[in-house]
């Protein structure tokens, strides 16, 4: 009984073939179509209709909130301009992940407006993989110009977007974030500096089990009125695990007392341990964790 808990506990912590999802901009389910003007913007991105208040592609629905001349929350493009004087879309790569002229999202965080969110339209929690950022021209060119209301960065200036996990009752967790530089000038010397115009993948796996994401930036141009650095971004294929095991393999574990080395799920070491595989899962902290002894390299969830 001992050895056949343990071959099915081992298989559960190494998650095997969980179902990963992807967004695809291509499906909408809500509205279920989607028009685009001239330039390949929305058209009813400042329009106020319930039915407009999210867009949903599979599990995923990005809050939307039209006001009749503006708008906050997500909105999609398929525009290729970068003139900075597009507010609707635009996105330095010029498309989405599929290429130019293809779909994407276009985020617009304010201060006021805690609005830039996705949840699950399925009420489950999902693990986060990844996500694909890219600068809007808005935000690029402030910080590369300056602008009516922003100026040009200069050293030790930066521009964040942080990614927070939504839990059960959808309220962020500041304790679970990722923090991405869309510009960081930080460095002592201009070479050193880094200023996104492409897509760049982000790692979300820190974030754990989530209900949903919320986006928010910060920049060092600041105001009375907050950030001045135009508070918009673009984003495609966001990529969330379902954690289910859909098939159990034969694995063992040392038996007995053993040394085990304790990593978090992004590799930082957290110590050594010498117990049973059992007493060392028993003794952890609920979380995520890869553990080693040997040959054995096994995932903990709790």
């Amino acid at each position: 009984m001992k050895k056949t808990l343990l071959i099915l506990f081992s298989a559960l912590a190494l998650n095997l073939q969980a179902e990963v999802i992807t967004l695809d901009l291509s499906k909408p389910t809500t509205p279920a179509t989607l028009e685009y003007d001239e330039k390949g913007d929305w058209k009813e991105v400042t329009n106020d209709a319930a039915d407009f208040a999210t867009l949903d592609f599979q599990i995923f629905s990005f809050l939307h909130n039209g006001y009749g001349s503006y708008w906050d929350g997500f909105s999609i493009s398929k525009s290729i301009s970068t003139a900075p004087d597009d507010y609707n879309g635009g996105c330095m790569a010029k498309g989405g992940l599929q290429g130019e002229g293809t779909p994407y999202l276009v985020g617009y965080w304010s201060a006021f407006a805690d609005a830039t969110q996705v949840i699950f339209n399925d009420g489950k929690a999902y693990y986060p993989k990844e996500v694909n950022i890219c600068q809007s021209p808005l935000s690029y060119n402030d910080i590369v110009n300056g602008g009516a209301y922003s100026r040009k960065f200069s050293q030790g200036d930066y521009f964040t977007l942080t990614v927070t996990a939504l839990n059960e009752e959808y309220a962020p967790d500041p304790a679970h974030s990722v923090t991405y530089y869309l510009a960081d000038y930080r460095g002592a010397t201009e070479d050193s500096w880094t200023l996104n115009n492409t897509w760049e993948k982000v790692d979300l796996t820190p974030l754990g089990a989530v209900y949903g994401l919320a986006f928010s930036m910060e920049s060092t141009d600041e105001g009375d009125y907050g950030m001045n650095t135009s508070g918009y971004f673009t984003l495609d294929g966001l990529a969330v695990s379902s954690d289910v095991v859909s098939s159990v393999a034969t694995i063992t574990v040392p038996e007995g007392m053993v040394d085990w080395q304790i990593y978090t799920i992004t590799g930082q070491y957290l110590g050594q341990q010498t117990a049973t595989f059992f007493e060392l899962r028993n003794s952890l902290a609920d979380g995520m964790y890869i553990v080693r002894s040997g040959k054995y390299a096994l995932k903990i969830v709790k």
